[in-house]
């Protein structure tokens, strides 16, 4: 639906598995989801620039994902988020926080479940955001 956000996309989806484009964000890889899956509210407001954003299905049934918010991100990054992303994860993967730029890879490398339990539980199991 045009104009819609990502998020509530996601929330009507029931199975879908494509490649995910994430805008300016640096981000691109298979994106599985299912009937179990969800987005928590940590998980929306972790990656609130990606769930907030506009997408597009492409005729191949890819999808790209327009996000915003920028400026607003970075200044809550290291604040909110760090505590969430598993230090020894991120080092040695050479992630240097949980900011913009590396947001989509984050928002994937998570989903597919390579970042620590709790980040996991946090975001992706429990109660639908609101």
């Amino acid at each position: 639906m045009e104009g819609e956000r990502f998020v509530d996309f996601l929330k009507r989806t029931e199975e879908l598995s494509c490649e995910l484009i994430i805008g300016d964000v640096d981000g691109e890889a298979t994106f599985e989801w299912d009937e179990d899956s969800v987005i928590t509210q940590a998980g929306y407001e972790m990656f609130r620039p990606i769930m907030d954003g506009t997408y597009e299905v492409l005729d191949s049934g890819n999808i790209i994902i327009s996000c915003a918010g920028e400026e607003e991100y970075n200044k809550a990054g290291k604040e909110r988020f760090e505590p969430l992303w598993n230090n020894e994860y991120r080092k040695h993967y050479g992630v240097k926080g949980c900011y913009y730029e590396n947001l989509g890879y984050v928002f994937l490398v998570g989903l597919a479940g390579y970042v620590d339990g709790n980040s996991w539980d946090a975001w992706f199991k429990g109660e639908w955001c609101n």
